[in-house]
């Protein structure tokens, strides 16, 4: 058995919760296989709570059974996942998702954490925040790495500054921040990979690290806004317009 380690997202309130029980359905679903005992819940966008409900709804379960463990063929290895979508702001441009998970699919250790989910209100499609982002764009054979972990520090000392400006606790919270300095606060960031990893309420900017599984109780996502973070955005972005 695992042990759950979801991260709450503070942003989220009963208050918003109840604005968004009139727009959302709760939606719970066993996908349990063999050997496995697995399951998703997600907030089901009403019709006509956005345009592209239908598209996004669709989208959204795809995505938590896609992550999920699927059979094993192990009788003396079971699997476990569970996994829990939460919207955190649906408007007429965009609609906001925190994913937490939890899961054991094989190997020496169980897995947990949370990621961020945005999708465009009118189209359905997943905004790509790497593209969004370019420089945090890890993934293509042509990266500038100096530029990219130039980037990661550059964002590492906004989050920290909007930390200590806004006097957030989020740091304290996740006990694995403790008597360190700016300068190792700040390194201790860059190697949890800091990244802009969506969009939340309030026309804010979800900053997120993502720390390994051993550290996994030191993970945060800071909601900023855009200002804070708008040297980073690419000029053509979408949500620019969308967080004016």
């Amino acid at each position: 058995m695992f042990c759950k380690t979801f991260v709450t997202f503070a942003s989220v309130s009963l208050a918003v919760s109840v604005v968004f029980a009139a727009n959302t359905s709760r939606i719970e679903e066993d996908i349990s296989q063999k050997n496995s005992t697995q399951k998703i819940s997600w907030d089901q966008l009403q019709p006509g709570a956005v345009p592209s409900a239908e598209t996004i709804n669709a989208a959204l379960r795809t995505e938590l059974i896609d992550s999920s463990c699927g059979a094993s063929d192990d009788a003396d290895q079971s699997y476990d996942y569970e996994a829990s979508a939460n919207a955190v702001e649906i408007n007429g441009n965009y609609v906001a998702y925190q994913i937490s998970y939890d899961s054991y699919c094989g190997g020496a250790h169980p897995d947990a954490g949370t990621y961020n989910l945005t999708y465009n209100s009118k189209t359905g499609a997943k905004v790509d925040m790497d593209k969004e982002v370019p420089l945090q764009d890890a993934s293509s054979d042509k990266v500038d790495w100096n530029a990219h972990d130039k980037y990661q520090h550059d964002l590492a000392e906004v989050m920290l500054s909007f930390i200590k400006d806004s006097k957030s606790d989020v740091l304290k919270d996740t006990e694995c921040f403790d008597s360190l300095s700016d300068a190792d606060t700040i390194d201790q960031i860059v190697n949890f990979w800091p990244t802009i990893s969506g969009l939340g309420p309030d026309k804010k900017v979800i900053t997120s690290i993502s720390p390994p599984h051993a550290a996994a109780p030191c993970q945060f996502d800071l909601a900023v806004p855009l200002s804070a973070v708008d040297k980073f955005v690419a000029p053509n972005s979408e949500i620019r317009e969308w967080l004016k």
